[in-house]
């Protein structure tokens, strides 16, 4: 059995986009693939992994969903590339599920390693570009906490 003594994808302050709701998203994300990691290091077996499995499944494309919605009603420039990026992990991660669902060989080490590197380096890489521009649209990306109407995005009424 693997130690859990560790934490196995620690939240780091570099991850943050200095967007409050992002970043909050961003670590209940963290805290899925550590739950993931945990049942499967614990060998708390097919039962246990399934219904965090499916959390995940759920809150990343509630997550997805926000950020893409966000990027919609400020016009923002990569909106179809970030878009295909989160369609791309969403099928990916789907085919993972069912593979564990369906009992493939699919690790859920494996599932929660590419999670945890996927991740890391979407926020390190297309999420900061999106909170740049975040920050020139809103002025301190950091300051929108969804109480403010953002303006519509184009062919959109006000």
């Amino acid at each position: 059995m693997i130690s859990t003594n560790e934490v196995f994808f620690p939240w780091k302050p570099e991850y943050s986009v200095h967007d409050s709701v992002i970043d909050d998203q961003h670590r209940q994300l963290v805290a899925l693939i550590n739950d993931l990691y945990v049942a499967m290091a614990e060998g708390q077996g097919h039962t246990a992994v399934e219904p965090v499995l499916t959390r995940l499944t759920i809150y990343i494309r509630t997550h997805f969903w926000y950020e893409e919605n966000k990027m919609e009603r400020l016009d923002y420039p990569a909106t179809m590339q970030h878009k295909e990026d989160h369609r791309k992990l969403l099928q990916q991660v789907e085919l993972y599920v069912k593979g564990w669902s369906d009992h493939q060989s699919v690790s859920v080490l494996e599932i929660a390693t590419f999670l945890k590197y996927w991740l890391s380096n979407h926020i390190g890489q297309t999420d900061r570009a999106l909170a740049q521009y975040l920050t020139t649209q809103i002025g301190t990306a950091g300051s929108y906490t969804g109480s403010r109407r953002l303006r519509p995005g184009p062919g959109k009424s006000a």
